[in-house]
């Protein structure tokens, strides 16, 4: 399910992989990197980012960064996905293990700061194929989130619900997100 930054939740090692580039500068510039989904690659993690929401507040779609990490130690997945053309552990490809309660606290440091900054996590939810999972928000030919499925109650945790959802076919990625969200934007 969906977490606040504050409430107890997964618990145990996460892992991160990275081209050689993008680890050497989180390393040598001690921060993790959050960009926005509309940034991600594949067309069906970002529908419902990109989709169209009517009738709701901009508070409940806003604008938001994630970073991605998978549950699984050996995920071959994972090093397929972020190693350069896909070659696996020889194309100079980084994996880290994430201390969770210490990326939180450090995440929680970071916002203090930051009244209007919130973070959020979720394990990715893999229930849905791509047809039914497009057939979750197309109305009208158009990438819009059918007002049926939430009816008036659309709320930013159904928003960040919907960005868990991914294809059941990647289920063996074990993919836990985080998302921070700047409420001033």
């Amino acid at each position: 399910g969906l977490y606040d930054l504050d409430k107890k939740k997964y618990d145990k090692p996460l892992y991160k992989y990275m081209d050689m580039g993008a680890a050497i500068r989180c390393i040598k510039e001690r921060k993790l990197r959050f960009v926005e989904p509309s940034c991600w690659n594949d067309q069906f993690e970002k529908l419902f980012y990109m989709a169209t929401y009517c009738n709701v507040a901009p508070d409940v779609h806003p604008l938001l960064y994630a970073n991605c990490f998978t549950k699984e130690r050996m995920s071959e997945a994972a090093w397929q996905i972020y190693t350069h053309q896909g070659n696996g552990i020889s194309a100079n490809c980084v994996q880290f293990s994430v201390d969770v309660t210490k990326l939180r606290e450090e995440l929680a440091s970071n916002i203090k700061n930051h009244p209007n900054w919130r973070f959020y996590e979720g394990l990715v939810d893999y229930q849905y194929d791509a047809k039914a999972l497009t057939k979750l928000h197309l109305k009208n030919d158009r990438y819009e989130v059918r007002d049926e499925l939430f009816s008036n109650n659309f709320s930013l945790d159904n928003f960040m619900t919907l960005l868990l959802l991914k294809r059941n076919m990647f289920e063996h990625e074990k993919e836990y997100r985080f998302f921070l969200i700047d409420e001033d934007t």
